[in-house]
């Protein structure tokens, strides 16, 4: 194993809780205002196809911590969709859908997949920045995306050192956008 599959692995485990504290805070407020289940799906797939992407390219770190994250991320796609087998067999049509997309498409298409996937944020970014005129605090936890900007910074490290290129461009894309959603979130506890 290369040395810099570290950085990888580190960025992975941190990653990995990116949606564990989300899906507790869900589950403590008993609601999910706030909270976009379109971008929370949206990063299921995203994370769904770097895990097979991780494969693709033979790097242990991007398949075994991305697909871990997406597990954590599921747990609040279920937790938002609040039923169980609905939640499961829509998770498992994308594992599926992706799976088959990554490891048998050519690169080019993958390429354009992979950077389009990092927009799932977007929707997220759209309703925070609505958030801050809501009268009530919202569910988003700013302490997953505090998590999320840490591990992609790792990732980017990696990309760099790697060069690999793709994941660098989707890192900047990935740390613009949390860091867009943590700022409308702030904004909206300092409105409240």
């Amino acid at each position: 194993m290369h040395p810099v599959e570290i950085l990888g692995f580190i960025g992975g485990a941190i990653g990995i809780f990116i949606g564990l504290p989300q899906a507790l805070h869900v589950r403590k407020l008993g609601h999910g205002e706030g909270v976009s289940l379109s971008a929370w799906s949206l990063m299921f797939a995203m994370y769904c196809a770097w895990a097979f992407y991780g494969i693709r390219i033979s790097s242990p770190s991007a398949a075994l911590s991305n697909f871990i994250t997406l597990l954590v991320v599921a747990s609040v796609v279920i937790a938002l969709i609040g039923d169980l087998k609905k939640s499961l067999l829509f998770l498992i049509a994308v594992t599926l859908v992706d799976g088959f997309v990554i490891l048998t498409f050519p690169e080019a298409i993958i390429s354009i997949l992979l950077i389009a996937s990092v927009f799932s944020q977007l929707p997220q970014v759209i309703k925070s920045f609505k958030n801050i005129s809501v009268k009530a605090p919202t569910a988003v936890s700013t302490r997953a995306l505090q998590i999320g900007i840490t591990s992609v910074g790792f990732w980017t490290a990696y990309a760099v050192i790697q060069r690999i290129w793709l994941m660098l461009l989707t890192s900047i894309i990935s740390m613009t956008m949390s860091s867009l959603i943590l700022y409308f979130e702030r904004r909206a506890l300092v409105a409240h």
